[in-house]
């Protein structure tokens, strides 16, 4: 018999049924706490999101998602502090081979290869990022991200080549702290609530045109993990507008900084 606390809640727009459950190892053996996480205002935004997202998913291969798991509650007055740690994501830029290279991005004709997945935080059933991983604590920021881009991408990349866009930024990571950032990991996207660091790479590859185009709407990532990545191309002109993921605009502007220091 099944003693798990929990409580149903039915979402507006779509009509769906989600449990939100209490976790066997959370301590929690009433359904008030549960209640309170419902009622909680970051939580009610985010059923009402995902609402959203599946009554516009479309085709019978749309995702389904049926229970949340609560593993911890803390009610402090103040915001809980979450440790997550270091990750890396590429710029990943391909461009038509004897094209011309150098170029600022809105000069530049090449793609940015973008991945599509479902990111249930936000949620987001389509999310539109650049190829991304966690790191696993070695350091080894450019093997990571050539591993990221074989997972990802199904592409094999010399890791060497790979252009640190956070080293041009703050050092490398590595060296003695310098008078503006002291001696830090990377960029942190939130650090009012989590010890992340992202580092931000790119690489440059050339291809046969047909080669880019193949690109486009390919599966990626480990399917035996859970992943289902859908691969998209969009011009470096336009990565600013087509994607709300911030490693994306922010590794577009090292980016041009890169080329134009390039150029002096």
């Amino acid at each position: 018999m099944d003693n798990k606390v929990s409580i149903v809640i039915k979402l507006v727009r779509s009509n769906k049924k989600i449990v939100l459950g209490a976790h066997p190892s959370s301590g929690i053996n009433s359904t008030g706490v549960l209640e309170r996480v419902r009622k909680f205002v970051p939580f009610r935004n985010w059923l009402e999101k995902l609402d959203d997202e599946l009554v516009e998913q479309k085709g019978s291969d749309g995702l389904s998602l049926s229970e949340v798991l609560v593993q911890s509650v803390d009610e402090f007055a103040s915001n809980k502090i979450g440790f997550r740690g270091g990750s890396v994501s590429i710029l990943f830029i391909i461009r038509k081979t004897g094209s011309e290279t150098g170029l600022t991005s809105h000069q530049d004709d090449a793609y940015v290869v973008l991945t599509s997945q479902p990111r249930i935080p936000v949620p987001d059933f389509h999310m539109l990022e650049l190829p991304a991983g966690m790191l696993d604590g070695s350091g080894n920021f450019c093997g990571k991200a050539a591993e990221e881009i074989h997972e990802e991408l199904g592409l094999k990349i010399d890791p060497s080549k790979l252009i640190d866009l956070t080293e041009l930024a703050i050092g490398k990571h590595d060296s003695q702290p310098n008078q503006i950032f002291g001696k830090k990991l990377g960029f942190y996207p939130s650090s009012g609530g989590s010890d992340e660091f992202v580092r931000l790479l790119a690489y440059e590859e050339t291809m046969d045109h047909k080669d880019i185009l193949s690109l486009e709407n390919k599966l990626g990532g480990l399917i035996e993990h859970g992943e289902k990545i859908v691969l998209r191309l969009v011009k470096i002109k336009d990565l600013w507008k087509s994607t709300v993921d911030m490693k994306a605009t922010s590794s577009l502007y090292l980016w041009d900084i890169y080329q134009s220091k390039k150029k002096n």
